[in-house]
């Protein structure tokens, strides 16, 4: 109806006629009722209905809501698929059943409808969990008791959430912040490793260097030459040690070749026979074509030795070594699982045997430093260390599977190369002596300068020494002096050793130079890796090394 006022309401109205006695028409009676505001009312409360009901059919959640005497109420879509219920359940309009097919996909049905009947009973409750479910999957819930305005117990609203990825997600974000805690910290040790073994190796080639000296002095049947033997034993024991250290930092001196994998694995069956000892079988598979890698010869033979020696003593009552090569393509998200590999071919090195085996917690800590099953002084813990840090070093990686009482077997994978391999350079014919060629020596540590000098002239070689860079280009540019080599530190106070040898060879075009060092570092080589054409003795050396060596770089051409 319209009012007076213009306005729009809605009536209900209702109308009445009134007879005489004798039927006749007296009038009309009516009676209207104005039911805008209910009206309104209903329209507002259908569009609230509307609203909750969208928000529960578009929820991520799966929503039951039950009412006190155990009815459900409403569910949604998403409940349903979630638990994979059967539309007849839902139609029933019974909670028992449905509560019942959703324990059977849990994990622990008892424990499920144990703790929902007690929140059932429990009107007060709000409570939250995760059931695991026999699927695989992990569903989060939440349970709510619902009132009234007035206080009363209307029942209960259950929430369900898929939270599989988001807990996976934890899980792998977890374990790459421990990955990352665990580079953070190798990388430390690595550092502090590094630093050591470089200044230890000084001494050492002191110590070493003056044993050779004062041992050549000497007649054989001095008693003073087996103590300087001790000494030199000890000396190379201590070599030996910071050279471990140097591979597990990853900051030892690589001089790559190209070379077969099997003809290395050959080469070595014999020493390997004799390391391993007799009472173990050695099985040695080569691949059936050439297995060329890039790498340096001499490692991976300390590679195959250490692994070689940790299989014997993981079979201390016999058994089999078995060492095996192939060639192929690496599988599909194999480059995912090994990060430091380069996808492509690669040549893959296997050795494994039939010993003691290891669990869960051994085989986590194998890689790391100083970590080591055998008894207290048989071993250092750095054996697999430095196994580890020449393969990766290398380009490659290591890793290993085991089971207790079921052996062992450690997989390496190093890229293919391309190219012909290397044959070993020929010794330098006769004695490797010097006929008087000008060695110019450039060391900032005076003990080793001296050492170094006198080893030097006692090959033979005529010598000029200097305690720094700058020292060796005065004397160079304002002596005139112009040696044929130059043996120079790679670090030292104020100019590198690549520096000055850079800033010589445009003085002296074609002098021939020998980097020496406890480890290098840029200067001379790419993470360790030589560049060709440079020639490295890594400290401490022998005599013998070092006349090699000197020979070998005066003798080339170019």
């Amino acid at each position: 109806m319209v009012r007076g006022d213009g306005s729009i309401r809605d009536m209900i109205v209702n109308k009445a006629t009134l007879t005489n006695v004798d039927g006749s028409l007296a009038g009309l009676v009516g009676v209207l009722i104005d039911i805008t505001d209910r009206k309104e009312a209903e329209q507002e409360l259908l569009f609230r209905n509307l609203i909750l009901t969208t928000q529960q059919e578009v929820s991520p959640d799966g929503i039951l809501v039950v009412d006190e005497n155990g009815m459900i109420v409403s569910c949604n879509r998403r409940f349903q698929d979630m638990w994979s219920i059967p539309s007849e359940l839902i139609e029933r309009g019974v909670d028992e059943p449905v509560m019942h097919y959703v324990a059977g996909l849990t994990t622990d049905p008892a424990r499920f409808l144990g703790g929902a009947k007690l929140l059932h009973q429990d009107r007060q409750e709000v409570h939250r969990g995760e059931m695991p479910l026999v699927d695989g999957r992990i569903v989060e819930w939440y349970s709510a008791p619902m009132f009234g305005a007035d206080g009363h117990y209307y029942g209960r609203v259950w929430y369900h959430s898929d939270v599989t990825d988001r807990r996976n997600a934890e899980k792998e974000r977890a374990a790459l912040r421990e990955q990352l805690l665990q580079s953070q910290k190798m990388e430390l040790v690595g550092k502090l490793a590094g630093g050591v073994a470089h200044d230890f190796n000084n001494i050492l080639m002191v110590q070493k260097g003056y044993c050779e000296l004062m041992a050549a002095d000497l007649p054989a049947d001095s008693p003073s030459a087996d103590s300087l033997a001790q000494i030199e034993a000890c000396t190379e024991r201590a070599a030996a040690l910071t050279r471990q250290l140097l591979a597990f930092s990853r900051k030892q001196t690589l001089q790559p070749k190209i070379l077969d994998l099997n003809v290395l694995a050959e080469g070595l069956a014999e020493m390997l026979r004799r390391v391993v000892g007799e009472d173990l079988d050695v099985v040695i598979e080569l691949a059936p074509t050439p297995a060329l890698v890039e790498a340096d010869p001499g490692q991976l033979e300390q590679v195959l030795v250490n692994l070689a020696a940790n299989a014997r003593d993981a079979m201390p009552q016999g058994g089999t070594l078995t060492i095996s090569i192939s060639v192929g393509d690496t599988r599909a998200g194999f480059c995912r699982e090994h990060p430091d590999v380069a996808p492509g071919r690669h040549v893959k090195l296997v050795v494994s045997d039939t010993g003691c085996g290891m669990d869960a917690d051994t085989k986590g800590r194998l890689f790391d430093p100083f970590f080591t099953t055998k008894a207290k002084g048989k071993g250092t813990g750095l054996g697999l260390s430095m196994v580890q840090g020449i393969v990766i070093q290398s380009g490659g990686d290591i890793w290993v599977s085991s089971e207790p009482g079921e052996g062992a077997t450690f997989t390496i994978c190093l890229p293919c190369a391309e190219g012909e391999p290397e044959e070993p350079a020929p010794a330098p014919p006769g004695p490797a002596r010097g006929g008087g060629e000008h060695i110019l020596v450039v060391e900032d540590e005076p003990a080793l300068r001296e050492l170094v000098t006198l080893m030097i002239e006692g090959l033979g070689y005529q010598t000029s020494d200097a305690d720094s860079g700058e020292s060796a280009i005065a004397m160079v540019e304002t002596e005139g002096l112009r040696p044929d080599l130059i043996l120079t530190d790679v670090i030292m106070p104020g100019l590198s050793g690549r520096t000055l040898a850079e800033a010589l060879s445009r003085i002296i075009p074609g002098v021939k130079v020998v980097y020496m060092s406890g480890y290098t570092d840029d200067a001379i080589a790419h993470h360790g890796v030589l560049d060709p054409g440079v020639e490295f003795i890594q400290k401490p050396f022998s005599m013998a090394v070092l006349a090699d060596k000197i020979r070998s770089v005066l003798s080339s051409g170019g």
